[in-house]
């Protein structure tokens, strides 16, 4: 029995021997030290630069002061205009009055010189001229052209005094009203004008090469022309009478 243990004792200490020379051959496996993973937190600082200021948009109201026209300067203007007036009133009548030319055919191939007149010797007096003995004559071009020319820059003159009195509808409401209808009839004149200066350029030519005017239409649009001038100057003696009326108040 006690060899039995002394021989396990023996073993067991071979055993230990053993595997002491194998621990001594193998390399000592050296432990690393624990890895501390530092986790950094990177604090992302974002610096927000402060916004660029917006422009200040300021409406700042602007106070426009009307000054309110002068009454009196108003009727020196409207005395002004008469004269504009009258004149393209004349110049569309003139221009009536070359489409509208007549001779007494009769009468000139009948007029004699009669050497035994009482004073000194002359054509003999006529009567006026017979039925039927009227001939037209054609329309001259140089006085067309004249005539038209003179309406054009009348107009123009026209036009622009018209506007002048344009600020005279501040005065007062009913002022306003007469100011209204007096740009209206403007348009009206312009209307016409430009209806008489295309009949007075016509594109074809007679056989002696004068301008085909149409005599008969020209007339009528020069008289419509002139019927819108006198129009234009009863609005004008309105526009006057309510200007003084209100001048007393």
């Amino acid at each position: 029995m006690r060899s039995k243990v002394l021989s396990t004792l023996c073993g067991i200490g071979t055993c230990m021997l053993v595997q002491n020379g194998v621990a001594a051959d193998q390399p000592v496996a050296v432990a690393s030290p624990p890895v501390t993973t530092t986790s950094t937190s990177s604090t992302t600082t974002t610096t927000v630069s402060p916004a660029t200021p917006r422009l200040a948009t300021t409406t700042s109201a602007v106070t426009t002061t009307t000054t309110p026209p002068d009454p009196k300067a108003i009727e020196d203007q409207l005395h002004d205009l008469v004269d504009t007036l009258k004149k393209t009133y004349n110049a569309a009548q003139s221009l009536q009055a070359e489409c509208n030319r007549t001779y007494n055919a009769d009468a000139l191939d009948n007029m004699i010189m009669d050497p035994w007149m009482e004073g000194q010797p002359g054509l003999a007096h006529v009567q006026p001229p017979f039925p039927g003995a009227l001939k037209p004559l054609p329309a001259r071009r140089k006085w067309v052209d004249h005539d038209e020319a003179e309406i054009t820059a009348l107009l123009r003159m026209l036009t622009t005094e018209v506007n002048a009195i344009g600020p005279a509808a501040n005065i007062d409401t009913s002022i306003k009203v007469t100011v209204e209808i007096m740009q209206d009839n403007m348009q009206q004149v312009d209307e016409q004008y430009a209806r008489l200066d295309s009949l007075t350029r016509p594109a074809t030519m007679d056989e002696r090469g004068q301008p085909n005017y149409d005599k008969v239409a020209i007339t009528k649009a020069a008289q419509a022309l002139k019927d819108e001038t006198s129009g234009l100057n009863e609005i004008r003696k309105r526009l006057l009478r309510q200007l003084k009326e209100l001048s007393k108040k």
